[in-house]
């Protein structure tokens, strides 16, 4: 079948949402289906290839700043779709083409994915519910929010997690290898990134830089000010920063243990990769997908929002005993294998694809454009000047954050 596949985007200059929609289009591709992709981003090719074979056609729309222009951009949308006649529309973070739904054929069916737990990622997918067939939700607790707080229907939210493509490694060996050895690597993917409570990761570095195990940690990303804060002497800790998808993967394949004490989450592809190749997933409790994949003791560990000392137990107990690592690592495969497969999650999207949510809201035999049902895009910038008290509130969270860092930074510092 044909599909079309909005987003913000889509290119490997991204991990997160843009990760998402190419492994979406790398196998559904696979099965088959002929892909068109609608993105932000302007310097798309107009044939993305992918490894495996498959290709699919790319438009680049960029979002207009001006916002009577956000109606002559969702009309070509709409007009690009319909010359294209999909099967299936997936809005994959794409408030335009979603506020638009009301507008196509009947026969069309319509999917959201909402790619948070809450706010305007959650919103934006449930923004046209009654006209829209399926929305996604990545998480248990991200279907009982939308539930909540929009107007979505108990029938329409599926949870399907994340998936990310399997590696062609002999696995058993790779973590039989990884188990037996002495130095024990962590890697966090987080950059300076607040809601990966960096701060935390800080606090453990602090902690570990006290026991007696042999350990090393790959920060991975941005870490802007974190550079900053970091102590000149700490061969323990490698700051990577910005590096290829490739390479955060090699990065995490390699790995013991991936840490990702986040304050807030989806479905972290992060962690999907890290259980793949038998890496221990050390995640927080946030509201998220990582608490219902990962299970305690079992294929990982779970520990509470910004508790550092139970995240540096549990790495601790990993670095002692090879035992617990082997058995956590094959946890971890075996819950990858089970839960989160390629062949898992494509079964469970081809089932809401060829399906018409019998509640839907109907609508006409044939495609017609209203500009009255356009959403202007849901990404607002936020300055002083267009909304000085929502400025105002990102400021203050970013100082809180900064503050945060800056005193896990002093502890490790021995100043506190």
């Amino acid at each position: 079948m044909r599909i079309v596949l909005a987003s913000s985007s889509f290119s490997d200059k991204g991990g997160g949402i843009a990760a998402y929609n190419r492994v979406l289009c790398q196998l559904l591709g696979a099965q088959g289906h002929k892909i068109l992709v609608i993105s932000t981003e302007v310097d798309l090719p107009e044939t993305w290839e992918f490894p495996n074979g498959v290709s699919v056609r790319t438009v680049g729309l960029s979002i207009p700043t001006v916002l009577k222009d956000h109606k002559v951009l969702a009309e070509k949308i709409f007009n690009i779709v319909v010359k294209y006649d999909p099967h299936v529309i997936i809005s994959s973070n794409h408030a335009l083409l979603t506020s638009i739904y009301p507008c196509f054929a009947d026969h069309r069916i319509r999917i959201t994915v909402s790619h948070y737990y809450d706010g305007v990622l959650a919103r934006s997918a449930a923004l046209r519910a009654k006209n829209t067939d399926w929305i996604v939700a990545i998480s248990n607790a991200g279907r009982d929010w939308l539930l909540q707080y929009t107007e979505a229907f108990e029938t329409q939210v599926p949870v399907i997690y994340n998936t990310v493509n399997d590696l062609q490694i002999d696995n058993e060996k790779h973590i039989s290898a990884k188990a037996s050895e002495s130095e024990l690597r962590i890697v966090y993917p987080g950059g300076g990134a607040e809601h990966k409570s960096p701060d935390t990761v800080l606090n453990v570095i602090k902690h570990l830089q006290t026991s007696e195990v042999k350990w090393r940690l790959f920060w991975l990303g941005r870490e802007g000010f974190i550079r900053y804060l970091m102590p000149r002497r700490s061969e323990n800790v490698i700051l990577t920063g910005l590096v290829s998808k490739e390479s955060a993967e090699e990065y995490i394949m390699n790995s013991h243990c991936l840490l990702l004490p986040s304050r807030g989450e989806g479905c972290p592809m992060a962690v999907l990769e890290a259980m793949r190749s038998g890496t221990i997933p050390i995640v927080s409790d946030c509201h998220s997908a990582m608490r219902e994949i990962v299970e305690h003791g079992v294929s990982g560990f779970i520990s509470p929002v910004g508790q550092h000392k139970d995240f540096t137990k549990n790495i601790i107990s990993i670095a002692e005993s090879q035992d617990i690592r082997r058995s956590l690592m094959i946890g971890a495969r075996s819950a990858f294998d089970r839960d989160l497969s390629p062949p898992r999650w494509v079964n469970n999207m081809e089932r809401i694809m060829n399906t018409r949510r019998n509640d839907r809201t109907s609508t006409k035999a044939t495609d017609q454009f209203s500009p009255a049902v356009v959403v202007p895009w849901h990404h607002r910038v936020v300055t002083w000047k267009n909304n000085p008290i929502l400025r105002a509130a990102d400021r203050i969270k970013y100082a809180r954050h900064v503050s945060r860092c800056t005193l896990a930074a002093l502890k490790l510092r021995g100043n506190f």
